[in-house]
């Protein structure tokens, strides 16, 4: 996926604190025994702490108009693409998203999670299950 989009690639390892971003509910956590920072200590339930990381670092620097993806493993040893902008509005990445995919998808506003604001996000389902937020 380009189509105006750079790819990041992040650390798997985050700290606990942002691992308490679990957007799909994911029930048990991987913590290791031994780590070198408290900074990687969980493999990550979700890929867009990471991406948010890319984003903060490269803001400080003064490039404000960033457009990123990965493809990375969560928690679930599952393979995961995350998108993150700067410039473009939920309907935007709503449209690169069926884009990129291009399947019949479906978007459902969240109810049910505090960590995720409304308003500017969703579930996206596919054929009843749910692939993604």
């Amino acid at each position: 996926m380009h189509n105006g989009y750079n790819e990041a690639r992040t650390f798997t390892l985050v700290s606990k604190e942002k691992n308490q971003f679990n957007p799909l509910m994911h029930k048990e956590s991987i913590d290791l025994l031994t780590f070198v920072s408290k900074e990687r200590e969980s493999v990550r339930h979700s890929i867009i702490t990471s991406l948010q990381e890319v984003i903060e670092y490269n803001q400080k620097r003064k490039m404000d108009t960033l457009n990123i993806f990965e493809e990375g493993m969560i928690s679930t040893q599952e393979f995961v693409y995350g998108l993150a902008s700067t410039t473009k509005t939920f309907n935007e990445l709503k449209q690169d998203i069926i884009n990129f995919l291009n399947l019949q998808l479906e978007f459902v506003k969240f109810n049910d999670n505090p960590m995720i604001h409304q308003n500017v996000s969703a579930k996206i389902l596919y054929q009843n299950k749910q692939i993604g937020w």
